[in-house]
């Protein structure tokens, strides 16, 4: 079993595991190591791709400080694409 594969589903991901690693993987970011890569994919599966208690584009996610990324400079169609399937979601 992949890595990404064992996250998710330790995790509970919600959505298409294929789409969702995908984009994930696609996203502007480099990782000094595959530790610090997979921390992050747990907080993207962990906050991204179901409900926690946090609107997705709070700042306040723990996903955007694992990635130290804005919001604000999130791919939100990709996302919606890759995760709910391109349906309407609310951030």
């Amino acid at each position: 079993m992949s890595p990404y594969r064992e996250v998710w589903d330790d995790e509970g991901g919600a959505g298409s595991f294929n789409r969702a690693v995908r984009f994930f993987r696609a996203l502007p970011v480099r990782y000094d190591t595959r530790d610090e890569e997979m921390q992050v994919w747990e907080s993207f599966v962990a906050n991204m791709t179901k409900d926690t208690g946090f609107r997705y584009n709070d700042p306040g996610n723990p996903f955007w400080s694992a990635i130290g990324m804005n919001p604000r400079n999130f791919d939100w169609a990709g996302w919606r694409a890759a995760v709910w399937g391109g349906r309407h979601r609310t951030l």
